[in-house]
């Protein structure tokens, strides 16, 4: 069961128990994780990732790859290399 609470112009509000949609489209289900995360390569300053792939019950459009919980980019394939690391560091992909 949802809840929505509707806000009318007036600052006056409903509770609405029931909410149909018309004409919604798109994918409204979560692509998988991608799996089997590999490093392909390393440099001081560089890592080249590797995974396999999403799966969804439609398109996967692209990948943000994290370092330490922060976007380091977005790739549309399976692979991606991560540039502007600190050497002697270690990271969280």
């Amino acid at each position: 069961f949802r809840f929505l609470r509707y806000l009318g112009p007036d600052g006056s509000s409903a509770n609405v128990a029931e909410l149909e949609f018309y004409g919604i489209e798109g994918d409204i289900a979560a692509p998988s994780a991608p799996a089997s995360l590999q490093v392909a390569g390393v440099t001081e300053t560089t890592v080249s990732l590797s995974w396999s792939p999403s799966t969804d019950n439609d398109t996967v459009t692209g990948y943000t790859v994290y370092a330490d919980g922060k976007a380091a980019g977005t790739t549309a394939d399976t692979s991606f290399t991560v540039r502007g690391l600190e050497p002697d560091r270690s990271y969280v992909f």
